[in-house]
């Protein structure tokens, strides 16, 4: 991805402005949006294209209703920001506990990206489950 791309991302972001993220099917997320919700596409497969109209339509129709509440890395810290200081202790406790998640989460894309044989990213949020005929050989 072009660093004027990423510009205009955190740009949008900074303003909180809705944006749809989107990337070939088989391409690497960067870690720092990796989070967010995206949709692929591969222009090779029509199958996949029908597919992709219809999530990005769903995405979009999303947007256009909420835009107020449009994700963000940065929404999302600010977000944090409001829980972890708020007089409420249990309001508190959430945030120590969501930031433990996004630890964990973090620490899991890391080893994914160093150790994972089969070239699969994370991106349901649960492993990978690789193929049987993977296995073989791996300890």
């Amino acid at each position: 991805m072009c660093l004027h791309v990423f510009y205009e991302l955190a740009v949008r972001h900074t303003v909180r402005k809705p944006i749809v993220q989107m990337i070939r099917k088989n391409e690497r997320i960067p870690f720092d949006v990796s989070g967010m919700r995206t949709v692929y596409y591969d222009i090779h497969d029509v199958r996949f294209i029908e597919q992709t109209k219809k999530e990005l339509m769903g995405h979009i129709q999303n947007v256009e209703k909420t835009p107020e509440n449009a994700e963000s890395p940065i929404s999302a810290v600010l977000n944090f920001e409001v829980l972890k200081s708020s007089d409420n202790p249990e309001t508190r406790s959430i945030a120590g506990i969501l930031s433990e998640i996004a630890e964990i989460k973090s620490l899991l894309l890391d080893v994914q990206t160093r150790v994972s044989p089969f070239g699969v990213r994370f991106s349901s949020g649960r492993p990978p489950v690789p193929p049987p005929d993977k296995l073989e050989g791996i300890p």
